[in-house]
């Protein structure tokens, strides 16, 4: 038996799908004869961007609140790269 690590990633709600997927192509998520294994929970990521920042999504300088899905799977070391 191999030994394995846990992933854990926040992805938009957008992009949950899209990235289990990958995870599964890549071979992470497996138990048995089942694929796309993993637990997700949305919520609400926040973040402050310094005025420096060039925020993708926010204000800078305001504290901002975007929906977030938290993935959290599992994949074999020797795949953990892909």
């Amino acid at each position: 038996m191999s030994e394995k690590v846990m992933i854990i990633t926040t992805v938009s709600p957008d992009a949950a799908d899209s990235v289990l997927d990958a995870i599964a192509q890549a071979g992470g998520g497996q138990v048995g004869n089942y694929t796309h294994c993993a637990f997700t929970t949305s919520g609400d990521g926040r973040f402050k961007a310094t005025d420096e920042a060039i925020p993708h999504v926010g204000q800078a300088g305001a504290i901002n609140r975007e929906p977030e899905i938290r993935i959290e799977t599992f994949c074999p070391i020797a795949m953990l790269k892909q």
